[in-house]
């Protein structure tokens, strides 16, 4: 299912997300950089030139969220930004008001680094504690099948399976004009991510 992007000028990044090693689909996220630009271009440049490309969901709780984002460590403790540590709260004017929401992962006011989560559910109660900076407009039944899949390797006991970004990186949009028409192409870029 996709979703209309809020303002066509904000940046569109993707994860193409495996389960098991198995391919189960490309999230498209939309950057509020007209709202949130320094926690936006944070997201869109950090761990360059490898992107998230290799990190997992270190962290998946079914209907609350799904949180990535430490190419550090890999388990959470990880933290590092573009801005050489860890960097202030923006603004806290976009609220966690559905699923599908891009929100800055924090150890408290003033800790945003690379972590992020995304919603899987309404949760009002992190407004004012960490900034929503983007949101999934296409893909959101990639995010469920992490959410299934945790469910039933969490109620059989089995070896967590792991998340993996197979491959991240920015598609960006642009307008071309030929013969007096209009045309909207998508370019993927992938600054040397691919898997191959």
């Amino acid at each position: 299912m996709s979703i209309q992007a809020t303002n066509p000028n904000n940046p569109i990044v993707f994860f193409d997300i495996t389960i098991g090693g198995q391919d189960v689909g490309r999230m498209k996220i939309e950057l509020f950089a007209d709202v949130v630009p320094k926690t936006a271009e944070n997201f869109r440049k950090d761990g360059v030139p490898i992107g998230f490309k290799g990190c997992t969901f270190h962290r998946v709780i079914k209907d609350f969220m799904i949180q990535g984002g430490d190419f550090v460590n890999g388990d959470g403790t990880g933290i590092c930004s573009i801005y050489r540590g860890p960097f202030a709260d923006e603004n806290f004017k976009q609220k966690h008001s559905m699923p599908g929401l891009l929100s800055m992962a924090n150890s408290g006011p003033g800790t945003n680094g690379c972590q992020f989560f995304i919603t899987c559910a309404k949760c009002d109660w992190l407004d004012g504690k960490h900034v929503v900076f983007g949101k999934v407009v296409d893909g959101l039944l990639t995010m469920r099948k992490i959410e299934v899949k945790t469910l039933i390797f969490f109620s059989n006991l089995y070896l967590p399976y792991v998340f993996f970004f197979l491959r991240a990186g920015i598609l960006s949009w642009g307008i071309l004009c030929r013969n007096n028409s209009l045309k909207i192409c998508w370019t993927e870029l992938l600054n040397e991510q691919n898997t191959e």
